[in-house]
C-alpha cells in the first residue's frame, strides 16, 4: 500500500492527522458551502478512513483496534452533522 513509503518515525503523526483532518475539513466545508448536504461528511469520513487505514482494517490482528477508534469517529461526525441539520431546520 502507498502508506509504506512514509518513514516509520512519521507514521504516528500521519495517522493522527488522517484521523482528525477529514472529518473536520468535510464538516467545515459543507457547513460553509451548503448546509443541506452536511450529511455527506459522514460518507466522506467513512471513505477516507477505509482508503487510508486499509492495511490496518484488513489485517486480522489490528482490525478490532482500528474499529475501536474509527467507529466513534464516524459516530461523532454523524451526531455533529445531524445536530447542525436540526439547528438549520429549527431556524426556518
Amino acid at each position: 500500500m502507498w502508506i509504506k513509503i512514509i518513514p516509520f518515525e512519521y507514521l504516528g503523526v500521519f495517522s493522527v492527522g488522517m484521523f482528525f483532518i477529514p472529518p473536520i475539513v468535510s464538516l467545515a466545508m459543507f457547513y460553509i458551502l451548503k448546509r443541506e448536504l452536511i450529511w455527506l461528511s459522514i460518507l466522506i469520513t467513512v471513505i477516507v478512513d477505509v482508503i487510508v487505514f486499509q492495511d490496518v482494517l484488513t489485517y486480522y490482528e489490528t482490525r478490532s483496534l482500528a474499529l475501536l477508534f474509527l467507529i466513534p469517529q464516524v459516530f461523532v461526525v454523524a451526531v455533529i452533522s445531524l445536530y447542525l441539520t436540526y439547528k438549520k431546520r429549527q431556524r426556518k
